[in-house]
């Protein structure tokens, strides 16, 4: 299933709960590269399999916050 294009540049208020998973928190980051106003619980989460991701993220010039 391919992304909507008519996404890229919209915004929403999401705050995602990750259940404590690692995949879920990642998933929507990439998400919020599109579309803005996605906040993630618990994004600590992803040090289960990746502890570099958001350092990763930010160095490809995402702008995470908090």
């Amino acid at each position: 299933m391919a992304a909507d294009p008519a996404l890229a540049g919209t915004s929403c208020n999401a705050l995602i709960d990750t259940h404590a998973d690692h995949r879920i928190a990642m998933c929507f980051a990439l998400a919020g590269l599109k579309v803005s106003g996605i906040r993630i619980q618990d994004p600590d989460c992803v040090a289960k399999t990746y502890p570099g991701y958001w350092k990763a993220l930010g160095s490809l010039g995402v702008v995470l916050s908090d």
